[in-house]
């Protein structure tokens, strides 16, 4: 492989490109990271974290992925509200950043692929999350998420 999204390959190309900080400025003892953890951090939240009352979104614009993406989405929606935004789903207001939208009025966004590829790493998880600050937003696994709603991951993802 020479070009491709997968790591493995001679010239990976990612959407972000990290790099590991080998040498960081600040280290913390033990006692340190147990007394941060510690404390009642949720002033670093959002200032309109308090506002956001909806619980989960997803942005979906094609209808017809090459996986049970719809279908594992009609599953997570029979325990938890899911509000759909798209062509046929509601419309956001006009004139607003989507995602800043989206982060100010729900805890979590759901973000799937149209297909599933091994080792493709999508934008949704690194542009998309960093561009409205969305990192507080929980990831879930799938196995994890499957397990606790026993849902059977077979049966939604593929590889």
């Amino acid at each position: 492989m020479f070009n491709t999204y997968m790591a493995a390959s001679l010239v990976p190309y990612m959407y972000p490109h990290f790099v590991r900080n080998t040498k960081p400025k600040l280290k913390f003892t033990d006692e340190e990271k147990s007394a941060m953890l510690a404390k009642d951090n949720t002033y670093l939240l959002p200032h309109y974290h308090k506002q956001r009352t909806k619980l989960i979104a997803w942005v979906v614009s094609n209808h017809s992925p090459r996986n049970n993406r719809k279908e594992y989405a009609k599953a997570i929606a029979k325990f938890i509200p899911v509000d759909i935004y798209g062509r046929q789903g509601k419309q956001f207001p006009p004139g607003r950043d989507l995602f800043q939208w989206l982060s100010e009025n729900y805890k979590f966004y759901l973000a799937f692929e149209n297909s599933n590829c091994k080792y493709y790493i999508t934008e949704k998880a690194t542009v998309n999350a960093l561009k409205c600050v969305a990192l507080h937003n929980c990831v879930i696994s799938q196995a994890r998420l499957c397990e606790s709603t026993k849902l059977d991951s077979q049966l939604y993802f593929t590889n």
